[in-house]
């Protein structure tokens, strides 16, 4: 994206661009080339649309010539990680899921019917002495 404000135009602008990158987590950093020219001092921000939070900032004060200047930084950024709340919904989850498989066996009935199994055993046992 490039935009041209004029010589001796020094009346603050603002440009914004969407950006659709395609950023390979398995790299260990990611390179992003930035180009800025004449005087004045230049902000450039990536923000998540979703979130408005800024990824990443730089900041270049121009000193009268065209600059290149590539920046370097993790992709990290870039991806929402799992967060706290996340995980406890999560957790909650299997946790009802787990409860919700033990309660459906039998296990009560299995009980009661191992104890009137032993009573009836140790009934007939004494019947037979």
């Amino acid at each position: 994206m490039e935009f041209f404000k004029g010589l001796r135009n020094f009346q603050f602008s603002e440009a914004y661009a969407d950006l659709l990158l395609d950023i390979n987590m398995s790299m260990p950093q990611v390179s992003v080339w930035l180009m800025t020219g004449g005087e004045g001092t230049t902000t450039f921000e990536m923000t998540n649309i979703n979130t408005g939070g800024t990824l990443w900032q730089d900041v270049i004060v121009g000193n009268g010539v065209t600059q290149q200047v590539r920046r370097i930084m993790s992709p990290q950024p870039f991806f929402q990680t799992a967060t706290n709340g996340d995980l406890v919904v999560m957790g909650w989850l299997a946790g009802v899921v787990v409860i919700v498989i033990v309660l459906n066996f039998p296990i009560p009935e299995l009980i009661s019917h191992k104890l009137r199994t032993l009573r009836h055993r140790t009934k007939t046992a004494e019947e037979g002495r």
